[in-house]
């Protein structure tokens, strides 16, 4: 048509080349395996047996035997040894044991007259320690026995480390004189306060075995008081005296001893 600007390129759909134009190189068909059915089996009868046990406990793969290795029903002994954290250590792991209760952060325990509390012998006294005698202060170690009584807030008190425990011991378990004092040293059933070398970590799996060891909390206006589990109403106490030794008193000898004592932590 006159007047009419060039015409447009027409699209033109192509069509794919038949296959039967393709160079026979070049076929579309994939090659077949070639199959021997006798073979194959022969094969699989073979393999059957053995195949199926495989993946029945290895998950479909096959292993092969180690030289020299055990069948799988008997039992291989692993050896044991002692590890650090209350663990055994073996060949293959970790073997988990009872644990000892962990230290609780040790503190300074004294009086109400500001006594402190240090070793003489086998007696631990309370007194006034000034100058280069305050280096002789016991740090006092605990852990929490929560087999007896929970709510009464039970404790294991000791010191070096919590190696030597408090024990509260009644007169047929003293091993000392008949005579009594104030502090209830063996007459007429009156407990005794002892310092026994045991390691107070391992005390509270002994349950209520571990009364005699155990001491009850009371807190009240900043100070502590700590009443015997295994001799109810009997209380760590000190005497109004200067370097005496820490002991126990009941209930009724309160106003004549000191049953109330500081605590912080060191």
């Amino acid at each position: 048509m006159a007047g009419a600007g060039p015409a447009l390129p027409c699209s033109v759909a192509t069509s794919p080349t038949p296959t039967s134009f393709l160079p026979s190189f070049l076929s579309l068909r994939r090659p077949q395996r070639p199959q021997n059915r006798g073979s194959h089996r022969s094969r699989g009868s073979q393999q059957s047996r053995g195949s199926q046990q495989s993946r029945g406990s290895h998950g479909g793969r096959r292993l092969r035997a180690l030289p020299g290795a055990r069948p799988a029903d008997q039992s291989v002994p692993v050896p044991v040894r002692a590890g650090p954290g209350g663990r055994r250590a073996s060949g293959r792991g970790t073997v988990p044991v009872a644990r000892l209760a962990p230290l609780c952060p040790p503190g300074r325990l004294w009086d109400v007259n500001q006594k402190s509390l240090y070793l003489r012998g086998d007696q631990l006294l309370a007194g006034h320690l000034q100058g280069a005698n305050a280096a002789l202060e016991e740090k006092v170690f605990w852990v929490p026995n929560r087999a007896l009584e929970p709510a009464r807030l039970p404790v294991i008190l000791g010191i070096r480390r919590g190696s030597r425990c408090l024990r509260a011991d009644s007169d047929s378990d003293s091993h000392g004189d008949s005579d009594s004092d104030s502090h209830g040293k063996g007459k007429g059933g009156q407990p005794r306060l002892s310092l026994q070398d045991v390691d107070i970590r391992e005390l509270p799996r002994a349950g209520d075995s571990a009364a005699a060891f155990t001491f009850f909390r009371s807190y009240r206006d900043g100070l502590w008081r700590f009443e015997s589990a295994a001799h109810p109403g009997w209380f760590l106490c000190t005497s109004p005296r200067g370097h005496q030794p820490l002991a126990l008193c009941c209930h009724r000898d309160v106003t004549s001893h000191l049953v109330d004592f500081y605590f912080q932590l060191c």
